[in-house]
């Protein structure tokens, strides 16, 4: 499956050849268009040959669009190769020289290419302006234990590409798979259909992959990894976007992985986005799903003290002001782990300046520019009907030990900013399920329900809280409070079905209280205004997670309707008007709009032609 490479146009152009036919062995003179061949092998015993060792075959490149095919003749070990301001492919083959094509394209690396036995280096240096493509290969072993780019080091303008090519067991400083920085213009960073990144380690951030500088990391294709690297007093142990560097995540992953699974770090198991700290240095990720079946998922991630899943840090100095921004449409975060932010950590770093920190963006519908500025692309999809998506789920707020902490699923730290719309937060544990500073903190079309929190389920402390269009339910809740809110706080169209717990615990001002259209089973810690009220809804099926509200149930056809296009969780539009018993309007209650029946695909009757 073909997905096009964003920001980066020209990416697998420049990178990957058409072989097909104009192909010329080692040519003295360069022909624009044409495609050209090395042979690395034994020179003493195979004529076809070109090149005796990789090295050599680099050197001796001299036009653009040369593949270098690699045979095992020859066991590659010690390796420290440089490639600066070239054009080229490295391809491994099973072959000898002279044999190129290789039906059916295989899946997995053909040749190793190995660091061992020589360290202090990476096993790949790229650097000038140069477009490389690494195919059918094992980079690994390298060990630049106080630099940049275990297994490979790119720093220049251009592009890598990876296809079929795995990236193991390295280590680094920074970046101990991959070290990608752009430097002297545009960089982009592809990895293509059955490449790994995996097992690696970095001493500071970037276990698997480091992107920083002007560049572009794409994670679109399926059978991609990142999995099982670490930065064990860094940032990062899959992934570490660097501002003014960005990424696209959106891989399916590899079989029933997702893309990014089971890395470790200090802060962001999964991933963590950074921002510089010069001016202009903003950092983005976006992760979102191109096979509707398998949504792009970050999962079973460890940190060993904030962002288990993703940590996001912005950058608060003068005179720079950096943002680090993720935004997530059609995603899932599960099953990781870390003392607070066990699912998301949003977090910053000063000099004494609190103005920017990191904002992270749950499936945003509309852009207004400074949010999600770049949108969705073209190719981006929907999950599948009755596929897990938009989940935040089964992720625990544990330290390195096992020991359950006080932490929460989703923290956001001072200066940092959450919005959140249309997604699931369930079965998980900690002290909190959202917990913010003073910044707001604005979740809507949010289903928040089987958790276990000893503390309060949502708390803000001076920043704002706005809660709208949400079921909270059957949460297990060791504090007296379902919502502990010190700043100001809007709560609008949402059910609260917690019996035994009170619903708010709120120390504001009088003033900065809006409450509206709520249907609670505590209504004395809520205003007594006009749609409040005392009651308990009818689920279709609470105990299998079904959470939508049944037709006959209280919440059904409550609250006024809401101007636009506003869609509830299962991204149907509000405000279907489905019973005759409408109360201050036809919008219903919580994170589920009761569809006309007409609109489901299974309904009989619906053709015009029923009878009266």
């Amino acid at each position: 499956m073909f997905m096009p490479i964003r920001f980066a146009p020209t990416l697998l152009a420049s990178a990957l050849l058409s072989l097909a036919c104009g192909v010329r062995i080692a040519a003295a003179v360069c022909t624009p268009g044409d495609s050209y061949i090395r042979y690395v092998g034994d020179t003493a015993t195979d004529a076809e040959c070109t090149d005796n060792d990789i090295q050599s075959a680099i050197n001796n490149t001299q036009c653009p669009n040369t593949t270098i095919v690699i045979t095992p003749e020859h066991t590659y070990t010690a390796q420290h190769l440089d490639i600066g301001g070239k054009s080229l492919t490295l391809k491994g083959t099973a072959n000898a020289c002279g044999l190129f094509f290789e039906p059916p394209p295989p899946t997995a690396p053909l040749i190793t290419i190995s660091g061992a036995g020589h360290s202090g280096d990476s096993v790949l240096y790229i650097h000038g302006a140069s477009n490389v493509t690494l195919q059918y290969l094992k980079i690994r072993d390298g060990s630049n234990a106080s630099g940049h780019g275990g297994g490979i080091h790119f720093d220049g303008n251009g592009s890598l590409t990876l296809d079929t090519t795995t990236v193991d067991h390295n280590t680094a400083m920074y970046g101990g798979g991959i070290d990608f920085n752009g430097s002297g213009g545009f960089a982009g960073l592809a990895l293509l259909g059955y490449s790994l990144v995996i097992n690696n380690t970095a001493a500071n951030s970037g276990g698997g992959i480091r992107a920083g500088g002007d560049s572009y990391l794409s994670l679109l294709y399926d059978n991609t990894l990142i999995a099982f690297n670490h930065a064990p007093d860094g940032y990062g142990g899959g992934l570490n976007v660097v501002g003014p560097a960005r990424a696209d995540v959106a891989s399916p992953g590899l079989g029933s992985l997702g893309v990014v699974y089971s890395n470790d770090a200090l802060h962001g198991g999964g991933m963590a986005v950074t921002a510089g700290s010069s001016s202009g240095q903003d950092a983005y990720v976006h992760l979102f799903t191109v096979d509707p079946a398998r949504p792009v998922r970050v999962h079973q991630n460890f940190a060993s003290e904030s962002g288990g899943g993703i940590y996001a840090k912005g950058y608060q100095g003068f005179p720079a002001l950096n943002n680090a921004t993720v935004c997530a449409f059609d995603f899932r975060i599960d099953d990781n782990g870390a003392p607070d932010g066990s699912a998301i950590h949003a977090d910053y770093d000063t000099d004494g300046i609190a103005d920017e920190g990191s904002d992270i963006h749950f499936n945003r519908s509309i852009f207004d520019g400074s949010d999600c500025r770049l949108g969705l692309p073209s190719f981006a999809r929907r999950c599948a009907a009755g596929v897990p998506c938009n989940t935040i789920n089964g992720n625990a707020a544990d330290d390195a030990n096992g020991n359950p902490t006080l932490g929460a699923t989703i923290r956001i730290s001072r200066s940092s900013e959450l919005t959140g719309d249309r997604f699931v937060m369930q079965g998980n544990e900690g002290g909190y399920a959202i917990r913010s500073d003073d910044w707001p903190a604005r979740v809507s079309n949010c289903l928040l329900t089987d958790n276990n929190v000893t503390r309060q389920l949502l708390n803000a402390d001076s920043g704002l809280l706005e809660i709208n269009n949400c079921t909270i339910a059957n949460n297990a809740i060791l504090s007296t409070d379902t919502i502990h809110a010190e700043g100001a706080l809007t709560l609008d169209n949402s059910i609260i079905d917690q019996p035994g717990n009170l619903a708010l615990a709120y120390s504001g001002a009088a003033s900065d209280l809006h409450v509206d259209y709520v249907l609670s089973s505590d209504v004395t810690t809520l205003p007594p205004v006009e749609g409040v009220a005392l009651g308990q809804p009818s689920f279709v099926d609470a105990a299998h997670g079904n959470y939508h509200l049944q037709l006959d149930s209280l919440g059904v056809d409550y609250a006024p309707a809401i101007l636009g296009d506003d869609r509830d969780l299962d991204n149907f539009p509000h405000d279907q008007d489905v019973s005759s018993g409408d109360l201050w309007g036809v919008h219903d209650l919580g994170a589920y709009e009761q569809q006309h029946p007409c609109s489901h695909v299974d309904t009989v009757f619906c053709d015009g032609f029923e009878n009266p």
